[in-house]
């Protein structure tokens, strides 16, 4: 008689992870097209819209680490329920927001809410994947990183169909019905939380900030999302305000860096060829910054949708290739704590975009700002290319992956 008692995880058991590993992204760039409607509410200039953004990456870079030691302590589901609770009413509150520093609390509550969801879903996946024997799938890590890129590029344009139709508010209400969802689909698929072990914080902290690769990783994650998150919300606040598009207009214009971006994580999942993938990447960013050199309002379109294209390869191409890398880097007992510094990586590059964007626009976005913000983004190609080539690790990663 043959018993199968192993867990499995199937899709019941993935649904309320990507459910909640997705509410930081989507609130991470749908707020790209509402600065500027933001702005006029509040009669607030690009340099105050700017802490909308900043508000909520600090809230994540501060909260991730913090949200790995809930879910040791506590257990990945309830840190995950009370996650989702935190984004649920911050839904509420930005709804019914009354000044610009209102919303920015709600902008530092939905980071704090959302940080949960990453965490979380690799702490189950850890504890199904070991009950099991056989490792964590890689087609489950595929779907959780493919699924938070997609959600991440077409942020901006549901964002800006959001607005456009029910105006800026809709943003924050949008997050009601999603983080209930989360709620109930955890509630219902996850295991209940059972007693981990004593958590070894300290050992694993140092760990991970004592391991060059891993330190390297980080660098390049950071490099790559600051010109991401840098062109994200700096080019569509062009877009709206010296272009003069309209919010579903300047979300549409950026469908070609969501599509190219989803077609780039989809084809970035194998474990060699990571060095050649991410020199790539280099290539396609220093080619959008060149290409955004050459834009003025009056530019034709073709030129505008080829800038997206662009960083959207970029994007598509660094995110899955440097969380590949990690897995490979990171052992089984660092995986969490890596995972965790790695997405605060992300987050400090989201941080510095915002800054840059405010020194590159001013009081308002133009040409000028916008050629600034390229240049910019030429050096932070070259630092990134620097950063690669020199990184002989990954070279080795990839040949002995290879020969697996």
């Amino acid at each position: 008689m043959t018993t199968t008692t192993k867990p499995v995880i199937g899709a019941r058991l993935v649904a309320p992870l990507v459910a909640s590993a997705v509410l930081n992204p989507i609130n991470s760039t749908m707020i790209a097209v509402a600065l500027v409607p933001i702005g006029r509410t509040f009669d607030a200039g690009p340099a105050e819209t700017a802490w909308l953004i900043t508000s909520l990456y600090l809230a994540t870079a501060i909260g991730q680490p913090i949200a790995g030691v809930l879910v040791d302590k506590w257990g990945p589901r309830r840190v995950l329920l009370g996650g989702a609770a935190a984004v649920a009413a911050a839904g509420l509150a930005g709804t019914f927001a009354l000044s610009l520093d209102w919303l920015i609390g709600v902008r530092m509550l939905l980071g704090f809410g959302t940080c949960a969801g990453f965490p979380a879903a690799m702490a189950v996946l850890r504890r199904q994947s070991d009950a099991t024997g056989a490792g964590v799938p890689a087609g489950v890590l595929a779907v959780l990183s493919i699924s938070a890129q997609t959600i991440m590029v077409v942020g901006p344009t549901l964002g800006g169909a959001l607005t456009g139709f029910f105006g800026w508010p809709a943003i924050f209400a949008v997050n009601i019905p999603l983080a209930v969802g989360a709620m109930v689909l955890a509630w219902l698929w996850l295991p209940a939380d059972r007693p981990a072990p004593r958590a070894r914080s300290r050992l694993d902290v140092r760990g991970v900030l004592t391991n060059g690769p891993i330190l390297r990783t980080y660098l390049r994650q950071a490099l790559a999302f600051l010109a991401i998150y840098t062109i994200m919300f700096g080019y569509v606040q062009w877009l709206q305000a010296d272009r003069g598009l309209s919010e579903v207009a300047a979300g549409l214009l950026l469908l070609p860096m969501s599509a190219v971006a989803m077609g780039a994580a989809a084809l970035s999942g194998r474990a060699s060829g990571l060095r050649a993938r991410l020199v790539l990447s280099v290539l396609a960013l220093a080619g959008g910054s060149g290409l955004l050199l050459a834009v003025q309002p009056s530019s034709w379109t073709g030129i505008l949708v080829a800038v997206a294209a662009m960083f959207g390869l970029a994007q598509g191409l660094t995110s899955v290739t440097n969380q590949t890398a990690l897995y490979s880097q990171a052992g089984a007992g660092l995986i969490g704590t890596a995972s965790g510094f790695f997405r605060t990586a992300q987050y400090v590059g989201a941080v510095a975009a915002s800054a840059l964007i405010a020194v590159c626009f001013g009081e308002h976005p133009s040409a000028a700002g916008l050629h600034r913000m390229a240049l910019a983004l030429l050096l932070i190609a070259v630092a990134l290319l620097v950063v690669t080539l020199v990184d002989r690790g990954l070279r080795q990663q990839s040949r002995a992956t290879s020969r697996r």
